[in-house]
C-alpha cells in the first residue's frame, strides 16, 4: 500500500515522517516501510488515517541485517547520521565497503532480502550502511503488509501416521481369495 508523507519530524533527535494511511486502511504496527529502492523504516504508531514511520537513521532504530557476500550477520543501529552503524557483525575482516545490505527475517522483524544499501567506511573510521533509499526524496512511501509466520507447535501433525507395508494376502482383501 502506498502512502503520501505528510511531514517529518525535522528534529535531530527523532528521524520519523507521517503518512496519509492509517488502520482504516489496514496498516499495522511494525511492517516495514520502502521507498522505489530500499527499505526506509517500519510502522511505529498508527491512527486512523495516519501512521509514523521511524527511519533507520533514528536511534531507537535496529534492524537484523544480512552483509553479502561474506554472509555476515549483524545489526544495524541507527543515530541519526544519514549512513547507520552496523553493530554486532560476526567477523568485521570479511566485510568490505561496497558490500550489499540486505534484511534477514531474525526475530520477525521484516522480511528477509529487502535490500538496505551497501557498506561504507565513515568518518569516524567504523563501518556503516549507506543507505538504497533516497532521503532527500521521500514522498510516496510502500508499506509493505508483513504477515507473521505460523508457528508450528504440533510437528507430529505434519506428518502421516507411520503404517507397515501390506502383505499380498491383506492387499487382496484379508486372503480369502
Amino acid at each position: 500500500m502506498t502512502g503520501v508523507v505528510l511531514t517529518d519530524s525535522g528534529s535531530p533527535f527523532r528521524q520519523s515522517v507521517l503518512l496519509n494511511i492509517g488502520s482504516r486502511d489496514g496498516i499495522i504496527d511494525g511492517w516495514p516501510v520502502m521507498d522505489g529502492i530500499g527499505l526506509v523504516g517500519r510502522i511505529a504508531g498508527v491512527g486512523q488515517e495516519t501512521s509514523r514511520v521511524i527511519l533507520l537513521t533514528d536511534t531507537s532504530s535496529r534492524i537484523p541485517i544480512l552483509v553479502q557476500p561474506s554472509g555476515q550477520h549483524a545489526i544495524l543501529a541507527g543515530d541519526n547520521a544519514l549512513d547507520p552503524l552496523i553493530d554486532f557483525l560476526e567477523d568485521p575482516d570479511l566485510v568490505r565497503p561496497g558490500d550489499r545490505v540486505i534484511s534477514v527475517s531474525d526475530g520477525g522483524v521484516f522480511p528477509a532480502d529487502l535490500l538496505v544499501g551497501q557498506v561504507v567506511l565513515g568518518p569516524d573510521r567504523r563501518l556503516r550502511v549507506r543507505l538504497a533509499a533516497d532521503y532527500e526524496r521521500l514522498e510516496f512511501l510502500r508499506v509493505l503488509r508483513n504477515q507473521p509466520r505460523e508457528a508450528i507447535s504440533d510437528q507430529g501433525g505434519l506428518l502421516t501416521p507411520f503404517s507397515s507395508p501390506q502383505t499380498p494376502a491383506e492387499q487382496d482383501g484379508g486372503g480369502n481369495g
